[in-house]
């Protein structure tokens, strides 16, 4: 089947088409977004944290980096960011990266 006659994402090479909820009102992402405040808060005025890991098996590696901060009273903020590369099923290194952030001021 030629590439100008196969259904998306059915092309050799093609990727699915991606869906078409706005961003902000993706359920799953504003609750990620949500707890990633909630976790910030927590910290004391001042203090926060930051999570580093790595890892590498035969087919895959990767890493993330997640932040928080309660950086004064009324003032928190949060980022997460993560990379990494998987071997698919024809030996091809593909790769994936994100990042999320927020500020939350309350009062």
């Amino acid at each position: 089947m030629s590439d100008e006659l196969a259904p998306a994402g059915e092309a050799e090479g093609q990727e699915p088409p991606r869906p078409t909820t706005p961003f902000a009102l993706d359920p799953a992402i504003t609750r990620r977004a949500v707890e990633g405040l909630v976790r910030a808060e927590e910290h004391r005025p001042g203090h926060g944290k930051i999570d580093v890991f790595a890892f590498a098996e035969r087919d895959r590696l990767g890493g993330a980096l997640d932040y928080s901060h309660h950086i004064s009273r009324g003032v928190s903020a949060f980022a997460q960011g993560w990379a990494g590369a998987e071997r698919d099923a024809f030996d091809r290194w593909r790769t994936g990266y994100g990042a999320m952030g927020g500020v939350r001021v309350s009062w």
